[in-house]
């Protein structure tokens, strides 16, 4: 395990300076457990204080070395003041149940036959830990259920990526006691998406959709510019009301407006440039103006 934590630091030799606990007494042998890139382990370490230290379980020293085999403690960051407290149950492999008092907390600790951190229970905050010194970590239950319940917040936190699997379904849903609730439903054919109310921000984003479809009461659009560009449209509404300040359209072939009535009204100068102008009216043909020009 030593050659790998210090493939994992540096190759070769390194030089470190940082806190360590003292967790084992063994014939005058002193064992201290390091943190190195969140994971934690026991090495070896020389008293290079002499007499100036007695060394006491729990104590947060400074340790100093070139590897990660052996160290030195070069100092005493914080030293057990209750040590007669400390009360250990040992298996015969090593393995440590401790109890132990830590500035005025009353901890209840089990560690491996290596001195790995595996279970802590702080009895004056009434909080556990479970940690995984090696390894994975996995909780199964073949034939029932895990169920994980909390009376306040459950936090996830992973320092690499977090994946949610499963073989039917996936659901988010946050309970209400009233009518409406949000929940977030996935299976093998689609998703599912449910809340009173959505919010989406962005800087930027795409959408590709290869069917979609919009159903809902009322849309509104606040863009800067905007940009469509569409093979087909197909419009079918019972009124449509546009208002612009400017507006320029370019029609290559044919524009055409099939209507029971059309009504243009300008309050300026109303003009109309063709190469060829034909008017075709089944019955009259009504002109009314101060002057008419023609020609």
């Amino acid at each position: 395990m030593l050659q790998m934590i210090d493939k994992l630091a540096n190759p070769g030799n390194i030089s470190y300076t940082r806190p360590a606990v003292l967790t084992g007494l063994d014939n005058k042998k002193l064992l201290v457990r390091i943190e190195h890139e969140h994971a934690s382990f026991v090495i070896e370490a020389k008293n290079a204080l002499a007499e100036h230290y007695i060394p006491q379980l729990g104590d947060e020293l400074l340790v100093s070395g070139e590897n990660f085999r052996c160290c030195y403690i070069i100092g005493i960051l914080h030293q057990s003041e209750e040590p007669q407290t400390t009360q250990t149950l040992s298996t015969a492999q090593g393995a440590l149940a401790r109890r132990r008092r830590k500035d005025g907390h009353d901890l209840l600790s089990i560690e491996d036959d290596q001195g790995h951190l595996l279970f802590e229970y702080d009895a004056t905050d009434n909080k556990s830990k479970l940690y995984a010194a090696q390894g994975d970590l996995s909780l199964i239950a073949l034939k029932g259920d895990i169920e994980l319940v909390s009376g306040k917040n459950i936090h996830c936190k992973s320092l690499g990526g977090l994946m949610m699997e499963s073989a039917t379904a996936v659901q988010l849903r946050v309970a209400s006691d009233g009518e409406h609730h949000s929940a977030i439903s996935l299976t093998d054919k689609g998703m599912l998406l449910t809340s009173q109310s959505m919010g989406l921000k962005a800087k930027n984003a795409a959408l590709k959709i290869e069917h979609c479809q919009f159903e809902g009461n009322t849309f509104k659009a606040v863009l800067k510019r905007s940009k469509l560009m569409v093979g087909k449209i197909e419009t079918v509404a019972i009124r449509i009301m546009e208002r612009a300040k400017n507006v320029y359209r370019h029609v290559e072939e044919l524009q055409q407006t099939r209507a029971n009535r059309v009504r243009t009204l300008v309050q300026g100068t109303y003009q109309l440039n063709s190469e060829t102008t034909y008017i075709k009216s089944e019955k009259n043909v009504n002109i009314d103006g101060e002057r008419i020009h023609l020609g």
